[in-house]
């Protein structure tokens, strides 16, 4: 996947944080972060510092007593602020565990069919080349969840159900992390996932649809604050008049 394209901004502690600071000290801050949030650091040279925050480098050091203790050498000649690097790590291990989680339901549908016993046929017609056997085999579910008659047990369409939206999460999971940024996508997919399971009458044909409206859902019902996501630079400096 590609590098998360915004990074949580704790309100309450950046507040505390620089409460007995002024603007120009707030707006240095957080050019800084955002510049070790898109390069991995910041150059640990106060004229190229000083280049990144626009200011000159005379009013930069003046400025620079208050911020620099938020940040720390990481030996190889830059500067990190810790606990930006730690929400970085978190973010990347909830992803991978997204990934994770996908690739295992996949592979535990792949093994359930593997291990499932084929009725030998008598049928003396060729066999269609295993592209189209998946392509019927696709049509044949389709039909059969639209048809109740044709489903035998619950226990098929769950499995179903859950192979279907750990799919469905993993595929899409870049474009919907963008589209609706003030939701848990992990959590969310459990909870459509729960409410499948927990409505065997109300069957779902199309997993992903069903799964991209749910979200949809979640968004529009989310904190108005939270719905576009995390504020841009220029908001943030519009805001606290920089």
């Amino acid at each position: 996947m590609n590098k998360p394209p915004a990074f949580q901004l704790y309100a309450s502690d950046f507040d505390m944080d620089t409460a007995t600071w002024n603007n120009e000290e707030v707006g240095i801050y957080l050019r800084l972060l955002l510049y070790q949030w898109v390069n991995g650091g910041i150059p640990n040279d106060l004229e190229k510092m000083s280049r990144i925050v626009r200011c000159s480098a005379k009013k930069f050091i003046g400025k620079w007593e208050n911020v620099s203790p938020k940040f720390v050498q990481n030996g190889g000649g830059f500067l990190v602020n810790k606990r930006m690097e730690e929400v970085r790590k978190e973010q990347e291990e909830w992803r991978n565990k997204q990934i994770e989680s996908g690739r295992l339901g996949g592979l535990k549908t792949q093994e359930k069919k593997r291990l499932e016993p084929s009725e030998p046929s008598s049928d003396p017609t060729p066999k269609p080349s295993s592209e189209n056997q998946a392509l019927q085999s696709s049509s044949s579910s389709s039909s059969s969840l639209k048809n109740k008659k044709n489903i035998t047990t619950i226990a098929e369409y769950d499995e179903l159900a859950k192979s279907s939206i750990a799919s469905s999460l993993k595929q899409n999971f870049d474009m919907w992390l963008r589209a609706f940024p003030a939701i848990d996508l992990e959590t969310e997919s459990t909870r459509a996932l729960t409410w499948l399971l927990a409505n065997p009458k109300n069957k779902k044909t199309n997993f992903t649809r069903f799964l991209r409206n749910w979200m949809s859902r979640a968004q529009e019902k989310a904190p108005r604050a939270l719905q576009s996501g995390p504020k841009s630079m220029k908001q943030i400096i519009a805001e606290e008049g920089l």
